[in-house]
């Protein structure tokens, strides 16, 4: 028994020494397999098919989609996927690659920034945080502009902490690179975050020679030439060209619409993006997005605030985090991913709790307590969704499943390490579980109920000529990008004179109005779907999902 403890204790050192590495792997792992998921629908699977279409009519400065102009959002997702594109060729790979890469960058940057003002224990613990929540294994799989824009935000911000510290040009010119790209990412917000948190923070410190370096300028200069193509594509595609219309504006300024009225204007009311969120949604998105972090990371947020003792030594991840929170709070229209770029923040803040917590207070064995508990519902999730919803085909998915509960059970009950690694080591066990099993079984299942990549591969193993492809009454982006084709929206009082040999996709609806004209329209595919960013119950269940899938078909007309 002796020897049996012996050995045990002699593991766990090996462990200790081997955690972080052997972690920052497996997440790794995920972010990889999350690479060849299918793109959904809707917001995704329109970026990749603009991103198929730039490198299709080399069109980088303008950017158009299905043929029409496209004013939403900055290119740098566009450049990035075409380019990708390119070389790889068009797949689920080659679109999200870029994205991830600048993702992983900002889990480096993470750890260098907090590397810069504490120390590496906290450091590690900062990037692993970051690294394990929620939010990320979201936009590793889901890849939209949000992706890149967290990366970047971070990254510039470290470099300026990088600048300020030893007046390098080199930090400096980094910096102008993140802080451009970012903007190329999402807009102006690209600018103001990474001096959300450093302006206020040198002001404090009464830092003045720092605030009035004349060396600023080189860095606006810098982002000036970043952005330039971009503003020179919008002013040739939009400004020039007054008799244009874009998402219910006529004559739109592309200058005015990225610089103001797609930021700015959504907390002045100048944007028509408008909804009916109040002002707690991002209290109430956070509380899942930033899992399993979220409880420390409030609890933290607290004693950062008013405890003395846990004044951090350095205030630009609090000051960024609350501004930023405040600014989009304000903002008319909210989304949960607006509030990713905070989450570097966010995990620095934890990371800095837990190391000084776990050293001073015994109440810490409540707060691990407590965080087993919660990430132990993690586990139950996964299992409850065997029986309920998506029974496993592959054994080597249950075979996973025990093999981290047992690790999880092994950290927990007999472990003999520290409170604050058990907490971490027993929250990161969960979180790799799930999201191992996210990425190579839930999400996998999950997309075979949307239908727009087999539409789409169907007009493509088909040959169905581009001009003889239509849609109607229903539209999905996925269905395009995997069909790498612009397809024509039909309308009603153009289906009569439809081609022979044409071929529709539409849903039941249509299908009756199709037939309804023309009644030699045969179905020659019909698929199930479901719109599955809008989860609920009836559908995961396996029990009732029949009940609420929707029945589409492609259709050929005057085919005899």
């Amino acid at each position: 028994m002796q020897h049996f403890s012996h050995r045990i204790l002699k593991w766990e050192r090996v462990g200790q020494d081997y955690f972080y590495p052997v972690a920052f792997a497996l997440i790794g792992l995920i972010y990889f397999f999350n690479l060849f998921i299918d793109i959904m629908d809707v917001d995704a699977a329109q970026y990749a098919s603009i991103s198929w279409e730039m490198l299709q009519k080399k069109s980088f400065l303008e950017v158009y989609h299905q043929n029409k102009d496209y004013l939403d959002k900055p290119p740098l997702l566009f450049w990035l996927s075409s380019l990708s594109f390119s070389i790889l060729g068009v797949s689920n790979f080659a679109y999200k690659l870029p994205s991830i890469l600048v993702l992983v960058l900002g889990i480096y940057s993470t750890y260098r920034f907090t590397m810069l003002h504490y120390d590496m224990r906290k450091a590690k613990l900062a990037a692993l945080i970051f690294a394990s929540s929620q939010a990320l294994l979201l936009i590793s799989n889901d890849v939209r502009t949000d992706c890149s824009l967290v990366g970047l935000v971070i990254f510039a911000v470290w470099q300026l902490s990088e600048y300020i510290h030893g007046k390098s040009y080199v930090n400096l010119f980094l910096a102008s690179l993140g802080i451009g790209g970012a903007m190329l990412a999402k807009g102006p917000i690209g600018f103001v975050l990474p001096f959300l948190g450093i302006g206020p923070a040198m002001f404090l410190a009464k830092n003045w020679k720092a605030i009035f370096r004349p060396q600023w300028l080189l860095l606006v200069l810098v982002v000036g030439l970043i952005i330039l193509p971009m503003c020179i594509g919008l002013y040739h595609q939009f400004d020039l060209h007054p008799q244009k219309s874009a998402y219910g504006i006529q004559s739109p300024s592309g200058l005015k619409f990225y610089f103001w009225t797609q930021s700015f204007g959504r907390i002045t009311g100048d944007s028509a993006w408008k909804d009916d969120s109040n002002p707690l949604f991002f209290i109430q998105s956070i509380l899942w997005d930033f899992q399993p972090w979220t409880i420390i990371f409030f609890i933290a947020l607290f004693y950062v605030l008013f405890k003395p003792s846990f004044r951090a030594p350095e205030k630009i991840s609090v000051i960024s985090f609350l501004l930023g929170f405040f600014a989009f709070s304000l903002s008319q229209y909210k989304l949960p991913h607006y509030i990713f770029p905070l989450l570097p923040f966010a995990a620095v803040i934890t990371a800095h709790f837990l190391v000084e917590a776990s050293e001073n207070w015994e109440w810490f064995r409540s707060l691990y307590r407590f965080q087993v508990f919660l990430t132990s519902l993690f586990f139950v999730i996964i299992l409850i969704s065997y029986f309920l919803f998506f029974p496993p085909a592959n054994w080597l998915i249950i075979g996973f499943f025990i093999i981290t509960l047992g690790l999880y059970l092994y950290v927990v009950l007999m472990s003999k390490q520290s409170h604050l690694r058990k907490l971490v080591m027993v929250t990161i066990v969960s979180f790799i579980m799930f999201g191992m099993h996210t990425s190579t079984y839930f999400y996998p299942n999950l997309l075979t109920y949307q239908c727009g990549k087999k539409v789409g591969q169907f007009f493509r193993n088909q040959n169905v000529p581009v001009d003889m492809s239509y849609y109607y009454g229903v539209h999905m982006h996925s269905m395009e990008y995997y069909g790498q084709r612009i397809m024509k929206d039909l309308q009603k009082n153009e289906i009569q004179s439809l081609p022979a040999g044409a071929f529709v996709f539409t849903d039941e609806k249509g299908m009756a109005e199709i037939r309804k004209i023309l009644p030699d329209a045969v179905i020659v595919q019909s698929f199930d779907h479901y719109k599955v960013t809008r989860l609920n119950l009836k559908f995961l269940s396996k029990s009732t999902r029949s009940d609420v899938l929707q029945k589409h078909f492609v259709v050929r007309v005057h085919s005899k």
